[in-house]
């Protein structure tokens, strides 16, 4: 039976079964993923001696300033563990996204999987997620870029008088709701690498092309899912407030405390990518007849 429509309210129940349906495999799937960056985590930032670094943060008088060269010379250190998580946790969440798409894409078509199976799917088409991410990183980058060389060039020229401030007030303001426009517009296109075994380009056109017609229902519903897995990840954050209340005596306790963070962040991922995939499922069935074996083929 084709996939049929349905209203807001409809898919996020949707959702909410779905991971009731398929908890196993999207949290092990990504426990498996986010585990070892957490691990990783500790070791670099115990290897950058942040807890010294911690260390002396606290013990800063009060009355005295720390000049800038002091705390670059801290700070230093730790740039390149930080560079090295975030490209680690890049990675990994568009693993997620794809093996969750998966998972999603089996459930609908009823074909039974596992997180090993929806794992070496990620796996093959992982290259083009990445792909499809550097993209989109790369446009806002230059949105970004070209805005910011424009604010500074209208101060150089007219310094800081009213005609000045108000263009780079206006730039700002078109700047933030451009950026929101195009993050949401391109946001489905792991779900369309995952079930439509679409390129880098053309799974980016997919997306805009079904969230152009709903855009802001696209929005809500991101907001929606989103504040719900915050929310859960709230919930789960609080087995973590002992270990930052010990590591106020004990620097090296707020180290571990970041890397359970980040392992965290894996179940969060896995029902958000679910989420998309609803999401995505529901825009392309609006657009023609889906047949749920169409998801998986």
């Amino acid at each position: 039976m084709a996939v049929q429509p349905a209203d807001f309210g409809t898919n996020l129940n949707a959702w909410f079964r779905l991971l009731g349906r398929r908890w196993k495999p999207l949290l092990i799937m990504s426990v498996v993923v986010f585990a070892p960056i957490a691990v990783v985590a500790i070791a670099l930032f115990f290897v950058a001696d942040l807890p010294g670094v911690i260390t002396w943060l606290a013990e800063l008088d009060p009355f005295e300033q720390p000049t800038l060269q002091e705390v670059i010379d801290m700070l230093t250190p730790l740039i390149a563990p930080m560079v090295i998580v975030v490209v680690l946790l890049v990675l990994a969440s568009a693993f997620v996204y794809l093996a969750a798409s998966r998972v999603v894409a089996c459930d609908y078509a009823e074909v039974e999987t596992d997180w090993r199976a929806a794992s070496r799917f990620a796996v093959s088409r992982l290259a083009r997620a990445i792909g499809a991410q550097l993209l989109v990183s790369g446009c806002a980058l230059v949105m970004m870029g070209l805005a910011g060389a424009l604010a500074w060039w209208m101060i150089v020229l007219f310094d800081t008088r009213f005609f000045a401030v108000f263009i780079v007030t206006v730039l700002v303001l078109t700047m933030v709701p451009a950026l929101i426009w195009l993050t949401v517009s391109v946001s489905l296109y792991n779900q369309s690498i995952a079930m439509a075994d679409r390129g880098v380009i053309q799974s980016l056109l997919e997306s805009f092309t079904l969230v152009r017609q709903r855009w802001w229902p696209t929005l809500g519903f991101v907001l929606v899912t989103g504040l719900i897995a915050s929310a859960g990840a709230q919930v789960l954050s609080i087995a973590l407030f002992p270990l930052f209340i010990v590591g106020i005596a004990v620097p090296e306790m707020l180290a571990i405390a970041y890397g359970v963070s980040v392992a965290i962040q894996g179940p969060i991922t896995a029902a958000m990518a679910a989420a998309y995939s609803v999401w995505y499922i529901d825009l392309r069935a609006r657009g023609g007849t889906v047949e749920p074996s169409e998801l998986v083929s």
